[in-house]
């Protein structure tokens, strides 16, 4: 090999270094954007993740809150339905109450009733005996 050759080799190698070099400066300029990129895409992944984990609570809290809600709602709906029931019974039994009031209350005014005929009708005699008494008495004063 012959100087100019030996120059012009050493030229296209340092040229194919400098080449070389700038191509991995691009290349590691490329892979440090990517891994920004990949770290950016990660920290949302998180942040996604994050916000993927409070959905989920709250969906839990809202679960659990509609849960509690029901079943107090049909303990409230089970004591009305009892409710309902004693007031129909006691209804039933102030209505029976009230026949069986007006039923005594009917009989005792009746047997009131026979009484004071009786009542009359003995008065009505002892009126009877008091004016025939007034009469024997009249008489056996000799009529004064």
């Amino acid at each position: 090999m012959t100087g100019d050759e030996l120059e012009r080799a050493i030229d296209f190698i340092l040229k194919s270094q400098t080449r070389a070099d700038a191509r991995s400066e691009r290349n590691e300029e490329q892979l440090s954007r990517l891994a920004d990129q990949v770290e950016q895409l990660r920290q949302q992944g998180a942040d996604s993740q994050k916000r993927h984990e409070a959905m989920e609570d709250a969906h839990t809290n809202f679960v659990r809150a509609m849960t509690q809600y029901l079943e107090t709602q049909d303990q409230i709906n089970k004591s009305l339905r009892e409710t309902d029931v004693r007031q129909a019974r006691f209804s039933a039994s102030l209505a029976e109450s009230f026949r069986t009031s007006d039923e005594s209350l009917r009989e005792a005014m009746a047997a009131l009733a026979t009484r004071q005929e009786r009542t009359e009708a003995t008065v009505d005699r002892m009126s009877q005996k008091v004016e025939a008494l007034v009469k024997v008495v009249e008489e056996g004063r000799g009529g004064q």
